[in-house]
């Protein structure tokens, strides 16, 4: 910039500051976008010595997505305030991606009486023994499968044989975000 004698002009831009001490945290799927920051927050170190900024706020992680496998977090919530606030530009921090683990449900097939030559096992006839379904998620059915835990065998007509047979539930199905991705489905 050229100028004029007697007189220039000196522009002073902000410093930048930011958040550092914070990361995300792994999680195990929960149906939700909220990550709990793990670590302590403090201001960059780049301010100058001997200035009044002081980090105000708490800070609030969002996920990418609620979906379990490697998901980015936005921060947002934090701040800064003091007398010599006003010489820094202030940016939330930036943090690694996290890993959003499966969910683990145990399912297991209700008991049931059928008769002879007329089995039908529905698909809805299903307990989640561990785990837990998340909120805004359902379960709506699984193939239920009868298993020859007995050595019964078929009849000549191809129907189950007389007696007591497992149930083997499998590809459960649901609704919201339930699926093999979210869940381990054992």
């Amino acid at each position: 910039q050229t100028c004029a004698l007697p007189i220039c002009r000196l522009t002073v831009g902000q410093l930048a500051l930011t958040v550092s001490g914070v990361s995300g945290a792994n999680q195990t799927y929960n149906g939700t976008t909220s990550d709990s920051l793990s670590g302590t927050a403090g201001l960059s170190s780049n301010y100058i010595s001997g200035d009044h900024v002081t980090l105000t706020g708490s800070g609030v992680g969002t996920l990418a997505s609620e979906n379990a496998g490697s998901e980015g977090v936005t921060v947002s919530g934090y701040g800064i305030t003091g007398s010599d606030a006003g010489n820094y530009s202030f940016s939330q921090p930036s943090v690694s991606s996290v890993t959003i683990a499966q969910e683990a449900i145990t399912l297991k097939a209700n008991d049931q009486n059928q008769t002879y030559g007329s089995v039908a096992l529905g698909s809805t006839a299903i307990t989640v023994t561990s785990g837990a379904i998340q909120s805004g998620d359902s379960l709506t059915g699984a193939t239920l499968t009868a298993a020859d835990i007995n050595t019964l065998g078929l009849s000549g007509s191809g129907n189950l044989n007389v007696g007591s047979w497992g149930i083997t539930p499998s590809s459960a199905t649901g609704t919201g975000g339930f699926g093999s991705t979210n869940y381990a489905i054992t």
